[in-house]
């Protein structure tokens, strides 16, 4: 067994560090027949009720390489690509365009050693946080073409200041505070100011045995958080399980939902020099690897998938469940191709996904007619 902790994409970082590398693409037909082990290569959703939806390439530009994470930022969607020359991508949300790349690699301002999540600025049409996992720095971006040229680029930047690895900040509705997932010895999630000082921790330990150290359980349930446009909830989607958590912008627990088809993470506990960390193997199955929100629902990407049975594309998904924003399961989409990453209008009308075969690509699906008719939400 190995210890990891994976992103929601195909990137490796050592439980214990913060050393990125990029793993290589690997393309594998899934197993199956009485060789499998440990189950089924992937999750059947023959029971769960499915919408299907047909995609369109909007971009599969020459400088995509392996797209990890996307958000709409007013009219334009930003792409993090974790082997491109440059780790950022701007595309237009309704050309396809692409309009720049910028973000070298390097531990510079301006540069990205380890672009890991986006965090849009609430109300703002050009403005976002990129935040580096392997630097613990947030940097702030005005995609205006007058902000890069008077060279505003990477001269404002939070060095988080943390007990232990964030995971991706994510502003609230009071925009001084922001909730992190991470390794924790204690709470949920981590409470930083304006400056990237953790203040707290705050919400209950995921689930697990006493004798299961904090941070293994935290490894285990690793998840992607994600706000309500609106900025007054958040939830989180567990990647190696079927689980999501609606939290308040306080970080007090609403609800914990589960959907259509149970995952539970996979693991032991190993001792690694002076400290503990997770051990997985072939056993351990994707549950959600990516998600969206709207403000009428909340859209998860859905692996169902074993390392065993999909080794290189375990962390892909062919289907979105759907939940309301009381943890409550909606719908399951089908999306025909597999995934990596999501975004989502706040109207829940257009669904954009992120590709790595057969080429690199971003991908537009029209939701029109799918769901509920959505309310305002929170």
């Amino acid at each position: 067994m190995t210890s990891s902790l994976h992103s929601r994409s195909r990137l490796f970082v050592g439980a214990a560090g913060l050393g990125i590398a990029v793993l290589a693409v690997i393309t594998t037909a899934f197993a199956d027949g009485p060789s499998l082990l440990h189950g089924p290569a992937e999750l059947s959703h023959d029971a769960v009720k499915l919408a299907e939806v047909e995609g369109q390439v909007l971009s599969d530009a020459d400088a995509l390489a392996i797209p990890t994470d996307i958000a709409i930022v007013g009219d334009r969607l930003v792409v993090i690509d974790a082997a491109a020359d440059s780790a950022i991508h701007v595309v237009h949300r309704e050309t396809g365009v692409l309009e720049r790349t910028f973000g070298r690699r390097g531990g510079g301002p301006g540069e990205f050693e380890g672009a890991w999540s986006l965090d849009p600025v609430h109300g703002s049409a050009h403005e976002l946080w990129i935040y580096d996992l392997a630097l613990a720095r947030l940097t702030y971006v005005d995609l205006r073409d007058d902000f890069f040229d008077r060279g505003g680029f990477g001269t404002r930047i939070v060095n988080l200041r943390t007990e232990a690895m964030a995971l991706g900040p994510v502003r609230t509705a009071d925009a001084n505070t922001s909730l992190s997932l991470g390794m924790y010895t204690e709470g949920r999630l981590g409470v930083y100011d304006a400056e990237g000082i953790q203040q707290s921790t705050v919400a209950s330990l995921p689930p697990g045995a006493s004798d299961v150290p904090p941070n293994v359980r935290q490894h285990a349930y690793q998840a992607t958080l994600i706000p309500h446009p609106k900025r007054t909830l958040l939830a989180a989607v567990t990647r190696h399980a079927s689980r999501i958590e609606i939290y308040r912008d306080d970080g007090s627990l609403v609800t914990i939902g589960e959907g259509p088809l149970h995952v539970e993470p996979q693991y032991e506990v190993r001792r690694k020099g002076d400290e503990f960390v997770m051990a997985t193997g072939r056993d351990l199955r994707f549950g959600y690897i990516d998600a969206a929100a709207s403000t009428a629902y909340v859209f998860a990407v859905f692996s169902g998938r074993t390392r065993e049975g999909a080794l290189g594309s375990q962390f892909m998904g062919r289907f979105v469940h759907v939940f309301d924003w009381e943890g409550n399961f909606v719908k399951a989409i089908a999306l025909g191709a597999d995934v990596v990453a999501i975004a989502v209008h706040e109207d829940s009308s257009v669904l954009y996904a992120l590709r790595h075969d057969p080429l690199p690509a971003v991908l537009r699906y029209s939701l029109a007619g799918v769901l509920p008719n959505s309310s305002e939400g929170q």
